[in-house]
């Protein structure tokens, strides 16, 4: 089964961290593929509902801010 784990907490290291890499482990040992997306640490951008994305074959313009 193929997982993703979605983390929001800024504390690296926190109480959060740790049940996220718990988690992590006990779902390799038990053969799932993972992948963690940490969106604390990601640089995102929320749509501006401009329509570019529909009005032309550029795709989002807020991906590019």
């Amino acid at each position: 089964m193929k997982i993703l784990v979605m983390s929001g907490s800024p504390h690296v290291n926190g109480t959060t961290a740790l049940l996220r890499d718990s988690f992590v482990e006990g779902a390799l040992n038990a053969g799932h593929t993972i992948n963690v997306f940490d969106a604390a640490h990601e640089e995102i951008h929320p749509c501006l509902g401009c329509n570019h994305c529909r009005k032309t074959d550029d795709g989002c313009t807020c991906c590019t801010l």
